[in-house]
């Protein structure tokens, strides 16, 4: 049977090897030519979008996450707003002023906090870096970070909106 398998596989190759080489060629050029044209992005964010949208039909938005978003217009405004970019500097933001926002998050009754960011790089000022670390230790709310770039780091926890526990703070 199994040298059957393989006798027809040979004929197979024999006969068309020709039009798979063709075929590989062909697919090789175009995938490189989508990349280097940057139609794969636009692909990806649409088939993420999409899968988001079908596997949460029906899910209204939960009342119990709220999400703050630093996007390329909060940067712009920043940015022109001449006491805001006095106070805050230009990206990456300092150490210090995320950790007022996380601060300021506990003490709006926040029950958890997730940063989707890569802090990798240490700061200029490596005081920051430790007060910033040092308040998160502090901090009576879990706080995770949404990217890790450590090989060996445990994956984060499954979040369940629908299933919220009640706050530690409540009374």
């Amino acid at each position: 049977m199994a040298g059957e398998t393989w006798k027809i596989i040979r004929l197979r190759w024999r006969n068309h090897w020709r039009l798979m080489l063709g075929v590989a060629v062909l697919s090789t050029a175009l995938a490189a030519l989508a990349w280097r044209g940057g139609w794969l992005d636009d692909l990806e964010r649409g088939a993420y979008d999409q899968a988001l949208t079908t596997f949460t039909v029906g899910r209204g938005k939960s009342p119990h996450v709220s999400v703050v978003v630093i996007d390329q217009s909060t940067l712009d405004g920043i940015r022109a707003n001449e006491r805001y970019a006095l106070n805050f500097g230009s990206w990456p933001y300092s150490r210090n002023l995320w950790a007022r926002v996380v601060e300021q998050l506990e003490a709006e009754g926040a029950r958890a906090v997730v940063f989707d960011a890569v802090m990798d790089e240490r700061s200029s000022d490596e005081s920051t870096d430790l007060a910033f670390a040092q308040m998160l230790r502090d901090t009576r709310i879990p706080f995770f970070l949404g990217v890790s770039t450590n090989a060996n780091a445990q994956p984060l926890p499954r979040a369940d909106f629908d299933q919220v526990p009640a706050s530690p703070l409540a009374p």
